[in-house]
């Protein structure tokens, strides 16, 4: 979704979740029914996602989406996604939880985040250290398993070592 509609629809509702999500929830379903690409990337994410709901159900396990990003969408994808193919069965609305939200955002997602430090980690992902730890193999989606691969073993201690010690900085400044 494109940010600026994304924004405003979180402009518009700013201290109502659930009228935010059903208006996001409608736009994507637009969004979806006007792009093929976005449709194939939704069909590729419910089976990618169902991969992972079957397997989180036979080991108990709760699965997090963690979205170091500006909005938190990818989180809110997730949560349409899941909601509108995945928790069809169960009849329950996917429970989301961020973990960095801009700060203006917070009273849409009042008490559904855990983080504070959306500036420290805009540094992180200046470093642009993903990258060098590993990257997306195109296409590998669209089999519901994606595929990493690995940088070289001095990209990646490079990218720990600054990972470390931004996280000790961060640490350290919220003492």
């Amino acid at each position: 979704m494109h940010k600026s509609c994304y924004s405003y629809h979180c402009r518009n509702t700013p201290n109502n979740f659930t009228d935010f999500y059903a208006e996001f929830t409608q736009r994507l379903k637009e969004y979806e029914a006007y792009s093929p690409e976005f449709a194939a990337l939704v069909h590729d994410l419910v089976l990618y996602l169902g991969n992972h709901i079957a397997q989180a159900k036979v080991t108990n396990r709760r699965i997090n989406v963690i979205d170091l990003g500006f909005q938190g969408s990818i989180n809110m994808l997730v949560k349409y996604v899941l909601d509108q193919y995945c928790s069809q069965s169960a009849k329950q609305a996917a429970d989301i939880h961020m973990y960095v939200v801009a700060e203006w955002f917070k009273g849409v997602y009042h008490n559904m985040y855990t983080s504070n430090t959306f500036s420290s980690l805009t540094h992180i992902e200046v470093m642009a250290r993903n990258n060098a730890i590993y990257q997306y193999v195109p296409g590998s989606l669209h089999d519901g398993k994606l595929t990493v691969t690995y940088g070289s073993k001095d990209d990646q201690s490079q990218a720990d070592m600054e990972l470390t010690v931004m996280a000790m900085t961060i640490l350290l400044q919220n003492k």
